[in-house]
């Protein structure tokens, strides 16, 4: 397993810490995406992990030994970053045996090694090429087989798919889920994708220089922990208003609702997360209790995303019926299917 304890690090020049009495803990075998902003703090996450950069106060511990006092090359972790980096003036195979070369594995035997990682990674046949033959996803591929040479206890991965396009990403991320079934490593991955993160066994939100929520994707979806949790997540309407008894009150009206302190009856101030999935949006005005004007339109995957202005300068976003077509302008009703999340102010 690996876990952080306390973890600050601060930038030199920076006036804030970028990261601030980060504690996280990934099982044996499983795996974890941290997500967050830009410049929340990711990538230094696993540069302090990796021992790439030095922490001021907190450590890291792999099978509950502590690294930090450690060389990167003797922590037992490997790091995958978003550019392969590989030796033009090496093969692909000896870029892949490179890793045992640098433990002192005799020549013969890194590379039998470096030919069974390059067979995992669905590439036997490119060990003569160089690496300035190969396309982008093949580089990542020889990339990854690098790291999977390496035997790492954990493999820390730093946004190795982003720069692929849509279906060579979903090509890594199938052969990720192959080796996560053959070779069960224990994987940190930082990205900005949800739907890459939904690879993961949980997800860890960096926020403000801390981790404001660790569970599975699912939770994060359900129960955001705070109005920042869900703009990182992506994908909810706010709707500011009052709670008590366990209903919102707002410009929408009033709707029931779940939150984290169900037996508080007091009002108080709040914030009615709505996903886009539980709003329907219908071209028949006589439909939905809530009405509004189609704002604006967008597609994700088959489904169409209506944002619906519903006065006082509030806008939510919903899913457009199906049967439904509806336009920019358009008068519109919309209903909440399902009882929201909410989070106090």
């Amino acid at each position: 397993m690996m876990r952080v304890e306390g973890l600050r690090f601060t930038h030199p020049g920076a006036e804030k810490a970028t990261l601030d009495d980060v504690s996280l803990a990934v099982p044996e075998g499983s795996m974890t995406a941290i997500v967050g902003a830009s410049g929340s703090g990711k990538s230094t996450l696993l540069r302090v992990i990796s021992g790439l950069n030095r922490p001021e106060a907190g450590h890291v511990y792999v099978d509950e030994g502590r690294v930090d006092d450690l060389p990167p090359e003797r922590r037992g972790l490997t790091m995958m970053f978003q550019k392969p980096h590989l030796f033009d003036h090496l093969s692909v195979l000896d870029n892949v045996a490179f890793a045992g070369d640098v433990a002192g594995v005799n020549r013969s035997d890194a590379r039998a090694e470096a030919q069974r990682c390059l067979e995992m990674v669905r590439l036997p046949d490119m060990g003569r090429r160089r690496p300035r033959q190969l396309s982008g996803g093949q580089e990542q591929r020889v990339a990854l087989a690098r790291a999977l040479a390496a035997k790492p206890h954990v493999l820390l991965l730093d946004e190795p798919f982003s720069a692929l396009d849509t279906e060579l990403r979903h090509d890594m991320h199938a052969l990720l889920g192959q080796v996560r079934a053959e070779l069960k490593p224990t994987i940190v991955m930082v990205t900005h994708d949800m739907a890459e993160a939904g690879l993961a066994d949980d997800v860890a939100v960096l926020h403000d220089s801390k981790i404001a929520q660790h569970a599975p994707l699912a939770a994060l979806f359900a129960e955001p922990a705070s109005v920042q949790v869900a703009r990182v997540i992506g994908g909810f309407s706010e709707v500011v208003g009052t709670c008590t008894d366990a209903h919102h009150t707002s410009a929408l009206g009033a709707w029931p609702i779940r939150c984290a302190d169900d037996g508080n009856s007091a009002s108080r101030q709040s914030v009615m997360l709505v996903r886009r999935e539980q709003v329907q949006v219908s071209a028949d005005t006589a439909q939905g209790p809530i009405a509004g004007q189609v704002r604006s339109l967008t597609w994700a995957g088959s489904r169409q995303i209506a944002r619906v202005a519903v006065g006082d300068g509030l806008e939510v976003a919903g899913e457009v019926s199906l049967g439904n077509t509806v336009s920019v302008g358009q008068q519109v009703t919309a209903s909440i299917v399902g009882q929201p999340w909410c989070v106090d102010v």
